[in-house]
């Protein structure tokens, strides 16, 4: 948990932000703009209209870490499309070379050629005839679906994750490992110490106490509103760093190999 606090805290906000925006998909960029509209709407965006935020400093704990998970699911949801895409372009792949291999015939066809006409065919020639079709048919239905999967990258996130199953979104973030989880927590409660002001306890609830986690806290919306984007980039982030150190646990060496 600490190698994750130290990465995500290298970077200043903006800095987490612009790199993020300079380098995400843009669907996913629009998942996440999307979220902060459906929470604070495009009315703070507006010079004339400057409104605030009144909560407890509970609520904005809360608040802080879904966004932290939801931004964790973001990253989930783009690992999943591209497997999915790998999965079906593969089986197309796989099941044209097959049939294209297995057909191999021996003789003659007779065929039969208007009302009384019959004609004899090699059987190889024919069947390698109606493969040529078969393979200039999946060649058009490979383009059709390859149009479909470049329209749906550009699908909003969000859209991708309202059609898939409770269960199915339940494991966008249900193998989340515990120091991720705790670098969420620690990082949410030095941003609540950062809003509260030095004088008050830095954790969250359990430390600040039930009246002080309580007290109300007052914040320009645009203000909340950039927080929040930032805690959706930071889990975001952190879904990359533990998926990258899933990947290279899976190179190194187990205990029974033999020294290189």
């Amino acid at each position: 948990a600490e190698r994750y606090i130290q990465l995500v805290a290298s970077l200043s906000p903006a800095e987490t932000v612009g790199q993020f925006m300079s380098s995400a998909p843009p669907r996913v960029q629009s998942a996440m703009k999307e979220t902060i509209l459906s929470l604070f709407g495009s009315l703070g965006d507006t010079p004339a209209f400057e409104s605030s935020v009144t909560t407890t400093k509970r609520a904005l704990g809360s608040l802080f870490f879904q966004m932290e998970m939801t931004g964790y699911m973001f990253r989930n949801a783009e690992y999943r499309k591209s497997l999915e895409r790998s999965i079906s372009r593969a089986l197309l792949e796989g099941g044209a070379a097959t049939e294209a291999e297995d057909a191999v015939v021996e003789g003659n066809i007779t065929l039969k050629v208007g009302e009384e006409e019959e004609v004899k065919v090699d059987a190889q020639s024919y069947v390698s005839e109606l493969q040529r079709e078969v393979e200039q048919l999946r060649a058009e239905m490979a383009a059709m679906k390859e149009r479909e999967a470049e329209r749906a990258e550009g699908e909003s996130v969000v859209a991708y994750l309202r059609e898939l199953s409770a269960e199915e979104l339940q494991s966008m973030t249900d193998r989340v490992s515990p120091d991720v989880v705790q670098a969420m927590r620690h990082l949410v409660a030095v941003l609540l110490r950062g809003i509260a002001g030095p004088d008050l306890p830095p954790l969250l609830t359990a430390a600040l106490g039930a009246e002080a986690a309580d007290l109300a806290t007052e914040l320009p919306s645009t203000v909340l509103a950039q927080l929040c984007m930032w805690q959706l980039v930071v889990g975001y982030n952190l879904r990359e760093m533990e998926a990258r150190d899933a990947f290279n646990d899976q190179l190194k060496p187990g205990p029974d190999a033999p020294p290189s």
